[in-house]
């Protein structure tokens, strides 16, 4: 049956290979039993607990946390992670990456690709199940381009920038459901009065979130499966991107992510070829 983790995970023999999942929170899509994986997360799991302690949706008592990604690298991470582990030297190099519903909240999209292949051995895998912005709260929202992840990767940005939040904030529109969005019944004109936030609303948060550096946690970027695409061919083209589109999943009917895996590449020919394949097979006469 080619369920959701089937999707993500195919062809993984996870029992045998050494991998990461970045934010699995409590619903790792790779458990501990099926294979040697470390938990990666921005915070350490007792901090995430009591972030998540009103969250119906989140099991706290599952949320299991081995590294913390924050102000180092995650090259770093991982090295200290293995010291940790006792291997010899304190390097590890994995054999893949899952992210399912990370990349969109990255600060610096370029710079996160750039470290997670300073960790994959040569022939890793990235698998990302990312959401397609025409079925959620990003509706409203632009798809994300290449200067905009350009302007993040200038700045290596570690929170989200003045564009991303007031993207973020004047845009975000609640409730879309998602069936009446893949029967077109949910348009630009119908979620004007769903904003979440005014535009004063917005001025506040941001305002506070750069005099004060607190951190919102807003999707950064917004995709549709082309649209990622495109970007990522963009990347590769001017030398940004070391992965292969390797597999895609197009967003299934009534569903509101796509998944995509990614392969390490040095062959710019090749990487630059299969985003722009990508690019053609995504449905983009869904709505929009």
């Amino acid at each position: 049956m080619n369920t959701r983790r089937n999707k993500i995970l195919n062809g993984l023999a996870l029992s045998q290979l050494l991998g990461v999942e970045i934010g699995p929170l409590d619903k790792p899509l790779v458990e501990k039993r099926d294979g040697r994986v470390i938990y990666i997360d921005h915070s350490d799991a007792e901090k995430l607990r009591l972030a998540y302690a009103k969250d119906a949706s989140v099991n706290v008592s599952k949320i299991s946390v081995d590294a913390i990604w924050g102000d180092q690298t995650l090259r770093q991470v991982i090295d200290r992670y293995g010291e940790a582990m006792g291997s010899a030297d304190g390097s590890l190099f994995v054999d893949y990456v899952v992210a399912s519903h990370v990349i969109e909240h990255v600060p610096d999209m370029i710079t996160w690709f750039q470290e997670i292949r300073s960790i994959l051995n040569s022939s890793g895998e990235v698998r990302l199940a990312i959401p397609d912005r025409r079925f959620t709260f990003d509706f409203l929202r632009r798809p994300t381009n290449l200067t905009d992840v350009l302007a993040a990767y200038s700045a290596r940005s570690r929170i989200p920038n003045t564009q991303c939040l007031i993207d973020y904030y004047t845009n975000v529109a609640i409730p879309v459901d998602v069936v009446a969005a893949w029967q077109g019944k949910v348009t630009s004109d119908s979620l004007q009065d769903k904003r979440f936030h005014t535009v004063e609303q917005s001025l506040v948060i941001v305002r506070d979130a750069l005099q004060n550096a607190t951190y919102q946690d807003v999707h950064c970027w917004v995709f549709t499966p082309a649209s990622f695409a495109t970007l990522c061919a963009d990347l590769a083209v001017n030398d940004l991107l070391d992965f292969t589109c390797h597999e895609f999943h197009d967003t299934a009917e009534n569903d509101l992510e796509f998944i995509v895996h990614l392969r390490v590449s040095d062959d710019k020919a090749e990487k630059v070829s299969t985003w722009r394949k990508m690019a053609a097979l995504a449905h983009e006469h869904r709505p929009t």
